[in-house]
């Protein structure tokens, strides 16, 4: 049987092209509730947001080597 704990490690940086849909959903703020935003949003709040992603509070999804989606999660 596989060990089903995923173990991920640095190994750079990238960057990807954002597709047009591009969402980022960010309920990592217990008292804020989930936030969903659009790519035009994240231009506008650069400065004052914090996009702290780890991969252990973070998903990102790709689709034909465009960035469409990323989840931020609340963890302890």
């Amino acid at each position: 049987m596989l060990d089903p704990i995923h173990n991920y490690y640095e190994i750079g940086e990238f960057t990807f092209p954002v597709e047009q849909g591009f969402v980022f959903t960010d309920s990592s703020d217990l008292d804020k509730g989930e936030q969903t935003h659009l790519a035009g949003d994240l231009l506008e709040m650069s400065e004052s947001a914090d996009f702290s992603c780890t991969p252990y509070s973070s998903i990102a999804r790709t689709q034909n080597g465009k960035l469409i989606s990323i989840d931020h999660f609340y963890t302890p």
